[in-house]
């Protein structure tokens, strides 16, 4: 309720201060009917003013349908009344007469009334274009930045925030660790389950992954079955830490509705960025460290260490 309750109070709030705002122009409008009335000598002619001034504007903060019959109504009531006025007193209001204020009135209220209508038309169609336009950009945004399957940073924007992350480091002095993971026998997955399902267990497998991280980690998908992982401001035996307490995490990961028997594993590289070094030369290291895990078997964290 509360949800729907903040919108709908901050509409109504927006059509009372429309409302508002359409009263005090009729009273300025008011005001100068009757100081030109005055000047003129002839004060029988500001009750049509008086009648029609505060429908016509009230009326421009309404939808175009409602401000056409709410104009309408203004004209009809203040026809009436002008002619009860011509009926009542003919030598102070001659039919004549009120039939040509009538007719001026009559005139301006359509004209403003229509010019306003189209104008809040149009309005509309800006507003709704202007928000189409928008989510058309976010949702652009998002695409540049971001996995449209895992909805993690792509490899574009991680080398991004690599670089930003880099110079960090170079400035800070701190630790800056990086990670290569890759999902163990993927391709089994994928060739007996079908790539749609591949699909559901990349995304189980990102989301699953993400909750065990800190909040100043970074998990990106790289491609295919490879996701990247840095780690600022982490030394080498808390960033194994990290990775292994994440492997665990993920062995856990069920798929009863795909395959009971269905369990995910993936093997991680690790490598340290040093100071004054390129970030590539760090990734490359990470990279080795992954391809040592393969060899040795699958399913493990290491990290980087040359070989002998």
């Amino acid at each position: 309720m509360r949800a729907h309750g903040r919108p709908m109070t901050r509409r109504l709030w927006r059509q009372h201060e429309a409302s508002v705002l359409a009263v005090t122009q009729a009273g300025f409008a008011l005001l100068a009917i009757i100081f030109a009335y005055l000047v003129a000598g002839d004060m029988h002619a500001v009750v049509p003013g008086m009648m029609l001034v505060f429908p016509l504007f009230y009326s421009l903060t309404l939808t175009p349908r409602a401000a056409w019959r709410l104009t309408v109504g203004g004209l009809f009531l203040l026809g009436m009344t002008m002619s009860t006025m011509a009926y009542l007193q003919p030598a102070h209001y001659p039919a004549a007469q009120g039939a040509v204020h009538f007719a001026l009135v009559a005139g301006m209220s359509c004209v403003i009334t229509l010019v306003m209508s189209r104008c809040q038309l149009r309005y509309q169609q800006l507003v709704q274009e202007k928000c189409a336009l928008q989510q058309a950009l976010t949702r652009i945004h998002s695409l540049a930045i971001r996995d449209e399957l895992t909805q993690l940073p792509n490899r574009l924007h991680m080398r991004e925030l690599l670089e930003h992350e880099s110079h960090r480091h170079r400035r800070e002095g701190q630790s800056l660790c990086l990670a290569m993971l890759d999902l163990d026998l993927f391709k089994r997955i994928n060739d007996r389950y079908g790539h749609q399902t591949g699909d559901e267990v990349l995304r189980r497998f990102a989301a699953s992954a993400s909750s065990v991280l800190r909040v100043t980690d970074v998990l990106a998908r790289w491609g295919g079955e490879e996701f990247f992982l840095f780690m600022p401001n982490t030394s080498p035996q808390a960033a194994l830490l990290v990775l292994e307490r994440m492997r665990l995490h993920i062995t856990h990961l069920r798929f009863s509705e795909i395959d009971p028997a269905l369990r995910l594993s993936f093997s991680a590289g690790v490598s340290v960025l040093a100071q004054d070094e390129p970030v590539e030369a760090a990734i490359k290291r990470a990279d080795c460290a992954l391809y040592q895990v393969k060899a040795a078997g699958r399913n493990a964290v290491r990290m980087f260490a040359p070989a002998s």
